[in-house]
């Protein structure tokens, strides 16, 4: 009773795996015609790992599932969560006692990679212990799975059916993979016990897919191949053709390798269980996450335990659990302001345990445009540039005068942006006649032009389409040369490129006005609007000179992108 109460108690540790910066893998795949079923009594399945057996799933999905149904093997969960922490903290302080570092916390990120795989080393054998999974507590698991299947399938879908319809230059994208085929990255994968809940939510799906697993810890990455080996060979007579590979890494400094390209592997699926709170930077951790993103691909950070009992890890030994999971949207939002990800949802587990089955899961998906650290204003005469924008291309620009912007724009990379223009207008103009005073929509490019060869620019410029909706009244009039253009920069989209013809530029310009016009849409982009810099240009037009350069002619600012915010929602 005694190793069970002590195999119970470490079974969860885990599910805290963080990853670390060491690499070696092995793919685990089987014959073309080999697949996997789900088992028909997984509590009675065994596979034997070096030093001794395990069940199919690793302990903390036993004992996880147990504490969500609140099973009287753990007597109750606040009993259970209290023990849990206490072992933890014992043995973590334990290794610390061992080493040179603090006592209390890492003071780098080496030195708190190292603690993390050796406590989840020094813990392993407790996940191989015989510790079967009871039939009536298993759904908890398949339901968070089946979410992210749900989930990584609709939005595949529904981004293939946007690129069909408006977006022109990435039309084909789908086409270079498997319609049905889905690649998954598991963070923190500890043994593999998400493994054969993601395949079972595959096969209702019919669709297939290649896990990675990524961890820290050595001897649970090995045990995360005996079992994943178990687990694909155990069947072979269904017609999914799922595999499997491990590897040892740090989420926050590996880069996934891809044997047929020179581009790194890309996931439709990222997942980072139970681990979020033990990650050093999580910031970093989101940055390599959405990395490893296709676009509308995926990423979730999930703990079936509920964000209250990642804090409670934390007061006990904060060295394991240095951050606590973002409790909110606008939380997350902030974490994520400058990665290349849309926040789709933040739920947290039950606590008043009205849904048994409850979790926290925190959603975002992979988009094509990002925050830029610092929102850029730029105030100017518009100028007649070249004339190419409406003539040649299609996408009438207004352009600031260049030569008067070169010192504003010398460390602004080249590119296409996104942000809010306003063409000032005296205090008696009728806005809503003219479109004068009020931010209109604009899609930016700042560069050179390479494109048009033997006309490129010959010092970088900014070009604005404004865009115009279609309940917008005409401007009036309708041409705006000459006039002061205020322009708001706050969003980056792709690096400035050359094509290879003009039709494959106005395919992408379609495409980037598309895109801006959905960033634009969204609420995190709209508040922008409330900077007094576009929402309320009369008042100011002729006292208002940035900070970064300039006088009442022509001048540019940068401000912190944080500051921004504060400011706009005081």
């Amino acid at each position: 009773m005694m190793m069970m109460e002590v195999a119970l108690s470490f079974s969860l540790l885990v599910l805290l795996l963080p990853v670390s910066c060491m690499a070696f893998s092995a793919a685990i795949t089987r014959g073309a015609l080999a697949t996997r079923k789900p088992l028909s009594n997984p509590a009675r399945f065994w596979i034997q790992p070096p030093t001794s057996r395990r069940p199919f799933v690793s302990q903390r999905t036993s004992t996880l599932l147990r504490l969500d149904k609140g099973d009287a093997t753990t007597s109750s969960n606040t009993e259970f969560e209290r023990e849990f922490t206490q072992k933890q903290k014992a043995t973590s302080s334990q290794l610390k006692s061992d080493s040179t570092t603090s006592a209390t916390s890492a003071t780098t990120e080496s030195e708190h990679l190292d603690h993390q795989s050796r406590v989840f080393d020094e813990l392993s054998t407790f996940f191989a212990s015989e510790e079967a999974i009871p039939p009536d507590v298993v759904p908890i698991l398949h339901k968070m799975t089946d979410s992210m299947i749900d989930q990584v399938i609709h939005l595949r879908q529904q981004g293939h059916a946007l690129n069909q319809a408006s977006r022109p230059a990435r039309a084909n994208q789908n086409a270079t993979y498997t319609e049905n085929f889905f690649h998954i990255l598991d963070v923190g994968c500890g043994s593999g016990a998400l493994f054969d809940f993601y395949m079972q939510a595959a096969d209702k799906k019919d669709i297939t897919l290649h896990i990675q697993g990524l961890d820290l810890a050595p001897k649970m990455i090995e045990n995360a191949k005996v079992y994943a080996e178990a687990l694909l060979d155990d069947n072979d007579d269904d017609n999914q053709q799922h595999s499997i590979s491990v590897q040892l890494g740090d989420i926050s400094h590996w880069v996934p390798t891809n044997n047929n390209k020179d581009e790194p592997q890309k996931f439709d699926l990222v997942v980072a269980n139970a681990c979020f709170g033990n990650f050093w930077d999580q910031q970093q951790a989101l940055k390599q996450m959405s990395d490893c993103l296709r676009v509308d691909g995926l990423l979730c950070i999930t703990h079936p335990l509920g964000s209250d009992f990642v804090q409670q890890l934390r007061q006990e030994d904060a060295m394991m659990v240095p951050n606590l999971l973002p409790t909110s949207v606008p939380e997350l939002q902030q974490l994520a302001r400058t990665l290349p990800i849309r926040i789709l949802n933040v739920v947290d587990k039950d606590d008043n345990n009205k849904d048994p089955l409850s979790y926290y899961m925190a959603t975002a998906t992979k988009v094509v445009y990002r925050t830029v650290p610092q929102t850029m204003r730029f105030r100017g005469q518009v100028d007649r540039g070249y004339g190419r924008g409406g003539k040649k291309l299609g996408f009438p620009t207004a352009n600031l005068p260049s030569g008067l912007f070169q010192g504003a724009l010398q460390d602004v990379p080249c590119g296409v942006y996104f942000g809010w223009a306003v063409l000032e207008g005296d205090n008696n103009v009728d806005a809503t006649t003219t479109g004068r005073n009020v931010p209109h929509k604009a899609v930016v490019n700042v560069g050179f032009s390479p494109t048009f060869e033997g006309q490129e620019n010959p010092e970088k410029i900014v070009e604005a389409h404004l865009m115009l909706s279609s309940d917008d009244k005409a401007l009036d009039p309708p041409d705006f040369y000459d006039e002061v253009m205020r322009l708001q920069l706050i969003g980056f989209i792709r690096p400035e490129m050359k094509f290879p013809s003009f039709p494959d530029l106005i395919a992408q310009i379609s495409t980037d006005v598309e895109d801006a016009k959905d960033a634009l849409d969204l609420e995190l982009y709209k508040e922008f609007q409330k900077d007094g810099f576009v929402s309320d240009p009369s008042s100011s037009s002729s006292s208002w000179v940035g900070s970064g350069g300039g006088d009442e002619t022509a001048s540019w600012e940068f401000q912190d992108v944080e500051d921004v915010v504060e400011q706009i929602n005081k």
